[in-house]
């Protein structure tokens, strides 16, 4: 289980980048009634800023810890990263070549190696800032904040799971529309996102969109616990047992519900504290 408590009717996603990149994304989930989500989708923050490698560590983490503990506040988090490493980068009693740059559930669910591929950097980047939140014992791992990996939710849902990346779509007249062949428009589509406005979205944003969902949704929709540890060796197979990571959680299901996305253009730490 994974220790939310009540039903939670408010709910952050942050699909989050390496610091030079500035393509972090950040929503939120608010649960309007049992028929209905909002979805906002941040456009200003620290997370989406661009930032050198001079820039002083401990003004940027402060910013960050800022906005994480306001957000917790009112809801969990659900990130699009490793959090709990289970030994990498120096495993113990590994028996095969993967155990060395994977975790289980990254090779279970074919997704890049924490340390040593293309999101070492992010994963150093929310490693530091969930370092910082540490020195509060409530926000722990498994309890407020929370593991999510959207392509994962993707391929349990039976929806496209690769090729969305560095793509955008755009909601027009109540379809969505990609100017660049991909599936992000179909991801879109059969996640039955709407919108009341014309709005452009992009893969960022959308990772961020199933992350504040999957916090939002009623239990029995959610692969966590137990159930990640037995898909994981199911997946993989090969006489071993495999525990899951702390605090991981996937959407396995689609609720019944309007989803409704907005973006939100004011800052989003002002936006959160009112």
């Amino acid at each position: 289980m994974n220790n939310l408590g009540a039903k939670v009717k408010t709910a952050f996603g942050l699909d989050i980048a390496g610091y030079s990149t500035g393509k972090s994304g950040f929503a939120r989930a608010d649960l309007v009634d049992k028929n209905h989500i909002e979805v906002t989708v941040y456009e200003k923050h620290i997370f989406a800023n661009k930032i050198t490698g001079e820039a002083p560590i401990k003004d940027i983490t402060e910013k960050e810890k800022q906005i994480l503990v306001t957000c917790l506040g009112k809801g969990p988090l659900f990130v699009d990263i490793p959090i709990d490493l289970q030994g990498l980068p120096y495993p113990k009693k590994a028996k095969f070549v993967w155990e060395l740059i994977n975790r289980p559930v990254d090779f279970a669910f074919d997704a890049l190696p924490p340390l040593a591929n293309l999101i070492g950097s992010p994963v150093a980047r929310f490693f530091n800032l969930f370092s910082s939140l540490q020195e509060d014992a409530k926000y722990q791992l498994g309890k407020q904040i929370f593991e999510t990996y959207p392509a994962g939710s993707l391929m349990l849902l039976n929806l496209p799971n690769k090729n969305y990346k560095k793509q955008k779509t755009e909601f027009i007249n109540g379809i969505w529309k990609s100017k660049k062949e991909g599936n992000l428009s179909q991801i879109a589509k059969c996640l039955k996102l709407t919108s009341e406005k014309k709005i452009t979205l992009n893969d960022d944003d959308i990772d961020a969109i199933i992350c504040a969902i999957t916090g939002i949704v009623d239990e029995n929709h959610l692969l966590q616990g137990d159930e990640i540890g037995k898909y994981i060796n199911r997946s993989i197979s090969n006489g071993e047992l495999y525990p899951a990571p702390a605090g991981y959680v996937l959407l396995k299901s689609l609720p019944n519900m309007k989803i409704c996305i907005v973006r939100n253009h004011k800052e989003l730490l002002e936006d959160v504290a009112r």
